[in-house]
């Protein structure tokens, strides 16, 4: 055989050798065992029933509004409010905020009684308490009463539903009925003579008409619970 055949065939299967050889990039899979597919974390809100303090609705600045109310001074009541959320040395614990929307919801009621608020001013604040908690001044519980203003009876109309009907001094205008569906059925016959806190968190209201005085307002609360004071 040639030489020069045999070189260039040498030449050729040394080339062939030397080429770099292509290969495919390793395929990378990822671990997902560590990875959180269960979506956006929710935050929970805390229970409202399981932070109530009946302590607090006694704090100086809740009993300064109470006895404002009980001498019937709306209008001063609603200012010392305004006063107090604003106070930047203040914190107010959950359970006072309801207690203030409540007394603050009573209070301008009772000016639209006295002519001096109109329906269209407590409907501004009623907006803003939707869907938020309030609770009640504190009532006393009782049975075969049948004058319903100011107490908590134990003959309730609606099966799951605890009513307070809160109206002034004299029992002659309502401020507002409170109906609150209970989260839980509540046994009120064994705390006859106690005093009770209804509350719960504002799902809807209604006005009366705006010529009408004799009553107000009327509350619808969902998740409602009643807290005896004395057992508090």
């Amino acid at each position: 055989m040639d030489l020069k055949i045999i070189l260039f065939a040498l030449l050729v299967c040394f080339a062939t050798a030397c080429q770099p050889q292509k290969s495919n990039p390793p395929t990378l899979t990822a671990d997902t065992s560590l990875v959180d597919t269960s979506g956006p974390k929710i935050p929970q809100e805390p229970d409202f029933e399981a932070a109530f303090q009946v302590h607090d609705l006694f704090k100086n600045e809740s009993s300064d509004v109470v006895n404002t109310i009980g001498t019937e001074d709306f209008a001063l009541a609603l200012q010392k409010i305004d006063h107090y959320r604003s106070d930047p040395n203040l914190q107010l614990s959950p359970t006072q905020e309801a207690s203030f929307r409540f007394m603050q919801i009573y209070a301008l009621a009772g000016l639209v009684t006295q002519g001096k608020k109109t329906h269209g001013d407590l409907k501004k604040v009623l907006d803003a308490c939707v869907g938020k908690e309030i609770i009640t001044h504190h009532y006393e519980v009782t049975q075969g009463n049948l004058m319903p203003f100011n107490q908590v009876r134990v003959e309730q109309d609606v099966p799951g539903k605890v009513q307070i009907t809160c109206a002034n001094n004299e029992g002659f205008n309502i401020h507002c009925f409170v109906r609150a569906e209970m989260k839980r059925e509540f046994p009120l016959e064994p705390q006859v003579g106690k005093r009770a806190y209804l509350a719960g968190k504002l799902k809807s209201y209604k006005l009366s008409e705006p010529t009408v005085v004799s009553w107000i307002a009327d509350l619808e609360l969902e998740e409602g619970f009643v807290k005896i004071l004395e057992d508090e």
